[in-house]
């Protein structure tokens, strides 16, 4: 943390945050790109965000400084999303409480590009639907509008329903309310179809995870980089 803070304006009207450079650039290649080449940000050290939430913004800064992730707040209560009885598509279909703030991280995790981040938020994810053995179906939209095909993020989507799902629950890939991406629906016929001639065997969250690594989903494998655990940085 030796390096000269910068001002980074956030949203409109914008907030100022004053954030270590190093600390940004290590982890974001957006703020690499922005404050390492001839941006105008660069030499003014002064990066400009107005698309962004500052309530975002201020997560991902605190998970920057201390490692932790604040998804849940005492008001939240066990609804995910608003049932106001519309048929909104998609990304605008209301998530709300910590699957609502999730997803809005996530979305920031690919906007500032730190794959980190969004892998935190992924065990974050795997860690909440152990303790509530529930299923966010409204996540898929955002997972891949939010990354890149070949992404292990989607691919923890798909195989939570090819490996983890009974048969009740495939008839909701179809309902129009969720929006599901049609890669996404593509992605589990691929591996749902050579398990269809074996026969599909039902297994529990917890035998599906068993002798998986904490790292199995996480794409800093696929880009050969470290696991945001083992990075050095400063973790109060």
């Amino acid at each position: 943390l030796c390096s000269e803070p910068i001002t980074t304006v956030v949203g409109n009207p914008g907030k100022k945050f004053f954030v270590h450079e190093t600390l940004l650039r290590t982890n974001s290649a957006f703020f690499e790109k922005a404050l390492g080449s001839n941006w105008k940000e660069s030499n003014e050290k002064d990066v400009k965000l107005p698309e962004v939430d500052p309530e975002d913004f201020n997560a991902y800064l605190r998970w920057l400084y201390t490692g932790r992730l604040y998804l849940i707040k005492h008001d939240d209560d066990d609804d995910d999303h608003d049932d106001d009885g519309d048929d909104t598509i998609g990304e605008e279909f209301k998530l709300r409480g910590e699957w609502g703030r999730w997803a809005e991280y996530y979305k920031l995790g690919d906007f500032v590009q730190d794959s980190g981040f969004q892998d935190a938020l992924v065990d974050a994810l795997i860690e909440r639907v152990l303790e509530k053995y529930h299923y966010p179906i409204f996540l898929p939209p955002i997972v891949y509008k939010h990354s890149t095909s070949g992404s292990i993020h989607r691919k923890l989507l798909v195989d939570l329903v090819v490996c983890v799902w009974d048969h009740e629950h495939f008839s909701m890939l179809s309902e129009p309310a969720y929006g599901n991406p049609v890669e996404y629906l593509g992605d589990i016929l691929r591996d749902l179809g050579p398990k269809l001639k074996e026969g599909l065997e039902y297994q529990t969250l917890e035998e599906f995870l068993d002798g998986k690594s904490s790292c199995h989903y996480h794409e800093h494998r696929r880009l050969g980089k470290p696991c945001y655990k083992a990075k050095p940085g400063p973790r109060f």
